[in-house]
């Protein structure tokens, strides 16, 4: 009896038609097809997933959007029709811990986005009113630092899987872990 490997790759008996669906890998990258859907391991920890989770996986996050939005209006704009419009949608099985830990991760990022807006704000507002409640250069100052700050931590603690790379039929993830990555055939080129 053969046990079935639940990473392998569905095997097409035509050789003429390229492979549309399945998985691969391609170095550091997990390469998806269109119509593949991923096994039931959760890709951050190579255990069995607890959870399905249903993402809308895109070259740009939410805060480094907002971040090039606050900075420079229209190059933010610019940022989103290219990167974050651009995306795909995916069902990834986790464990709990993981996307617990993401949430964790995402809702400090957007603390720090806000403390820093509000203080920014507060900067302002004081600039224009003369009022006394935060001193003007620093409060601006420390404003556009926890700005940054919140775009570093959301980049660097929330991603679980990021796309690195969209054609018609694949999309190339950043973010499995090598031993997920070695159960899958290299990506035929």
């Amino acid at each position: 009896m053969e046990d079935e490997n639940p990473y392998a790759s569905p095997r097409s008996n035509d050789p003429l038609v390229p492979p549309r669906t399945g998985i691969w890998r391609q170095g550091k990258w997990l390469v998806v097809g269109r119509e593949a859907r991923l096994p039931e391991i959760c890709p951050m920890t190579n255990q069995p997933a607890e959870i399905r989770w249903r993402a809308k996986l895109r070259v740009l996050s939410p805060v480094r959007l907002a971040l090039g939005l606050l900075l420079c209006p229209p190059m933010g704009l610019l940022m989103y029709v290219v990167f974050a419009l651009e995306g795909t949608r995916l069902t990834i099985p986790l464990r709990r811990t993981v996307l617990a830990r993401r949430q964790f991760h995402r809702r400090n990022a957007i603390v720090l986005l806000c403390a820093g807006l509000l203080l920014l704000m507060l900067t302002v507002f004081e600039a224009a009113f003369a009022t006394s409640w935060v001193p003007q250069p620093a409060g601006g100052i420390i404003g556009w630092l926890l700005i940054l700050s919140a775009a570093w931590y959301d980049g660097l603690f929330t991603p679980l899987l990021s796309v690195e790379r969209l054609t018609a039929n694949h999309a190339w993830i950043d973010g499995a872990c090598d031993a997920y990555l070695n159960r899958f055939e290299q990506f035929p080129e």
